[in-house]
């Protein structure tokens, strides 16, 4: 009798597991805001990251989920997997952007484009004696 206890304590959970992915899958297929996907996968995030880089990591997270998906094959997965497998990829596109910068993923088109500033080597630059501001500002006096 204790076997069947347990066994049915066990199915119990494995129930209850798969109605709360099933949930969570409802809550990420109708969040309309960032934080509501971060929400939906219970993934904890700096709320000004988020502000700040929402975009990116919503796009960073639909690549992820594009890749995963061709990977497994997402109508076949079971809830608890494909929670599981969305929430490593919003995990993964939010780390990427915490230390770092829209810039230096460049998933838009806009900043694909956008040719980085690249610096002048030391070499490059000469200075000319006699024309610094100084000089400017004292020639117009004597002008006078």
């Amino acid at each position: 009798m204790p076997t069947d206890v347990a066994a049915l304590a066990a199915h119990a959970a494995l129930a209850a597991d798969a109605r709360r992915a099933v949930d969570q899958l409802a809550a990420f297929r109708n969040a309309s805001a960032a934080e509501d996907y971060f929400d939906a996968l219970d993934v904890s995030y700096d709320a000004r990251v988020v502000a700040v880089n929402r975009l990116h990591i919503l796009r960073m997270l639909s690549q992820r989920i594009a890749a995963a998906e061709l990977e497994q094959s997402a109508a076949e997965s079971a809830p608890e997997e494909l929670v599981a497998t969305y929430h490593r990829c919003l995990v993964d596109a939010y780390d990427a952007f915490v230390g770092a910068g829209a810039l230096d993923h460049r998933l838009f088109k806009v900043l694909q484009d956008r040719v980085p500033a690249q610096p002048v080597p030391v070499e490059l630059v000469t200075v000319r004696a006699g024309r610094g501001a100084d000089d400017e500002a004292g020639s117009r006096e004597e002008e006078r």
